[in-house]
């Protein structure tokens, strides 16, 4: 079965939206599986540090929204992490309310 590529042709407006101009088509595919994952880490290692607003910038920005949204689906980050939160609000607000001292923690 044979991907899907997407199309992108990046067109920018004036302020007054009166006119356009239209810059680099770029081909992007959805990532889908953790090979089309490995896929877009490795594309992405070669345009690390492009210049915004080039087009190795814009394909970088896009394909970093695309891993992104690939890893919150995939790779959720467990709720450990909300749980530390709260345990250093709640260490925070008993300092603050003299329950603990500094030293204690």
């Amino acid at each position: 079965m044979k991907r899907a590529t997407l199309q992108i042709k990046l067109t920018l407006f004036s302020k007054d939206e009166k006119s356009c101009v239209s810059l680099y088509p770029m081909s992007v595919k959805l990532i889908k599986a953790k090979r089309d994952y490995r896929k877009t880490l490795k594309r992405m290692e070669t345009l690390w540090g492009s210049k915004r607003g080039t087009p190795e910038g814009d394909e970088l920005d896009i394909l970093a929204t695309l891993l992104h949204n690939y890893e919150e689906v995939n790779f959720p980050i467990d709720s450990d992490s909300d749980k530390l939160d709260q345990l250093a609000k709640e260490v925070l607000k008993d300092i603050k309310a003299g329950k603990l001292k500094k030293t204690d923690c």
